[in-house]
């Protein structure tokens, strides 16, 4: 299962989005 990296993946796009 890939929900931690999905989880992760979706951290790192909205850490990116607000900068």
């Amino acid at each position: 299962m890939t929900s931690s990296r999905h989880s992760t993946v979706s951290a790192v796009v909205d850490f990116s989005c607000s900068t």
